[in-house]
């Protein structure tokens, strides 16, 4: 991942920390990055890969990918993979 790819933990009311819905795979906006005066961050939930917009202060903070639970890391390699294999046009790559 890039600096502005990063796993984010979204705050809701939840009894679990690691609730599906709470961890997100943050891909690109103004506020993936922390010295930008935007706010805004589309990212996809590793639980059942909706892709939304949230602001950055509707998230609690970074998840280091090595606390990652084993099915959030393999939801994350699927869509990391996904990115990586860009559709063709015509037999040329975009």
């Amino acid at each position: 991942m890039n600096k502005k790819e990063v796993i984010l933990i979204l705050k809701l009311l939840s009894e679990r920390l690691f609730f599906s819905v709470h961890i997100r795979y943050a891909h690109d906006g103004f506020g993936c990055s922390p010295k930008a005066i935007g706010r805004s961050i589309r990212c996809t939930c590793l639980g059942d890969g909706e892709m939304t917009r949230w602001n950055r202060t509707d998230f609690i903070g970074v998840l280091d990918e090595q606390y990652l639970p084993d099915w959030a890391a393999e939801k994350l390699t699927q869509l990391t993979g996904q990115k990586q294999t860009a559709p063709t046009m015509g037999g040329m790559t975009m």
